[in-house]
């Protein structure tokens, strides 16, 4: 088993014991690509928004993520729901 299907399975056994919580699985690539768009879009908040309603985050391939320098709403975001 790899580590894309070990994530998914964590996220399933988590949304089976707690059934009201928001869990969302996605690739780095699309996390990065939402993010720079809303970048492009000057849609930061709504981004922000999104993320911080989710109850457990899981991001495969978080390398594609971190291959730059992180922002500072990137970071607000992985603070935040590291916190909550």
């Amino acid at each position: 088993m790899g580590k894309t299907h070990l994530a998914q399975a964590i996220g399933n056994a988590i949304k089976e014991k707690n059934p009201d919580c928001t869990v969302l699985y996605v690739t780095g690539t699309e996390f990065k690509t939402k993010y720079m768009d809303a970048t492009q879009r000057n849609i930061l908040t709504d981004f922000l928004s999104f993320y911080m309603k989710i109850d457990v985050l899981i991001i495969d391939d978080i390398q594609v993520r971190v291959t730059r320098a992180p922002s500072s709403a990137s970071s607000t975001t992985f603070t935040c729901t590291e916190s909550s």
